[in-house]
């Protein structure tokens, strides 16, 4: 079990996994005021190491086990590949330690559900990186559209090319065959984020047949109803070259994404009162998100501030029951299977 800490001293940290999203999170960790970096984790020497620790005092070890062991840490930040993620993250909660989870949490919903339930059993925090949701462009936008009355449409493309990723060797088939999980996520869960809370969704699939494309290629769109009166609109093709966009309508207002999210575009028509931002006012990446990983400075500090005062972490904030609601909505617009293993199958957990 980990050790309790007086509300608002610095936490006992451990990473597990050091590579690319590994390390960003090191970097802001070593700065963050409310965490004191103790041990990080992965299976390579070369990347025990590497790992930019800072000036702080760290152990260096082969595994979850050994981190728990030798660093006794408070809460840890998972980075595991992704086919790791169910276990690893399991065997923590088990242990009762909080932990935030890289998106996504399990290559399926119920994977993230049972990670979910094994958090409210240990009664441990939990979060899931989905660090679009902590950009300042996202959070200011959405800001706006509250401000107006809230999300009448929100429409999401998150378009993949699995074809292009399984050229390059990086990932194992099972990732590249739920790539719309493993990557399109992070703009899928944008629907809830500007829209909430979701009622009904109505989805459709066509299973591309082709001897020139990737076996698996999909168009899918689906209505998704919000439980706030709007609709949603999502959209995911895996056929050809990829891209993410947004684009949120309220009373008068609309907000568009820019490439890569970083910022977005605000227009409303004239009248609207003060409370409105000015049309033509486009919302950017602030301090944080120039000097670390966008997103990362925010959603980490607002993970290890829930644990150091025992509450959820507010809005914008995904844990995993959340996080599993949107794992569950991509199975449907994408017409995945989510059907459990027999549990003598199934990863521990």
């Amino acid at each position: 079990m980990a050790s309790l800490r007086a509300v608002g001293t610095p936490l006992r940290v451990g990473v597990v996994g050091l590579g690319k999203m590994g390390r960003y999170h090191l970097q802001v960790l070593r700065d963050l005021p409310e965490c004191r970096l103790v041990g990080v984790a992965d299976p390579s020497p070369a990347a025990r190491e590497a790992a930019d620790a800072g000036q702080a005092p760290v152990v260096r070890c082969r595994d979850h086990w050994e981190l728990l062991d030798a660093a006794r840490p408070d809460v840890v930040f998972v980075h595991v590949p992704v086919v790791a993620v169910y276990a690893v993250a399991a065997d923590l909660l088990r242990a009762g330690v909080p932990v935030f989870v890289e998106k996504p949490a399990g290559l399926f919903a119920w994977q993230t559900q049972h990670l979910a339930a094994l958090a409210a059993t240990a009664g441990v925090r939990s979060m899931v990186g989905v660090n679009r949701r902590y950009y300042a462009s996202l959070l200011a936008g959405h800001q706006a559209i509250e401000a107006a009355g809230g999300a009448h449409s929100v429409t999401v493309e998150a378009h993949e090319d699995p074809a292009l990723v399984r050229a390059a060797g990086s990932f194992p088939a099972e990732v590249i065959d739920r790539w719309v999980v493993a990557n399109g996520v992070h703009a899928l869960d944008l629907l809830r984020f500007f829209g909430g809370s979701t009622c009904h969704v109505s989805a459709v699939q066509h299973h591309v047949v082709s001897p020139t494309l990737d076996p698996g290629a999909t168009c899918a769109a689906a209505l998704v109803g919000l439980a706030n009166g709007g609709v949603g609109r999502l959209l995911v093709d895996t056929c050809a070259p990829g891209g993410h966009r947004f684009e949120v309508r309220g009373h008068g207002v609309t907000l568009t994404s820019d490439p890569g999210f970083l910022s977005a575009q605000w227009r409303c028509r004239p009248g609207l009162g003060a409370r409105i931002p000015a049309d033509g006012t486009v919302f950017g990446p602030d301090a944080y998100d120039q000097r670390y990983k966008p997103g990362l400075w925010r959603q980490d500090q607002a993970f290890l501030r829930s644990v150091q005062h025992g509450q959820p972490a507010p809005f914008p904030a995904s844990d995993l029951a959340d996080a599993a609601v949107t794992m569950g909505l991509i199975e449907q617009v994408c017409g995945y299977d989510d059907t459990e293993p027999p549990r003598d199958a199934a990863p521990p957990g």
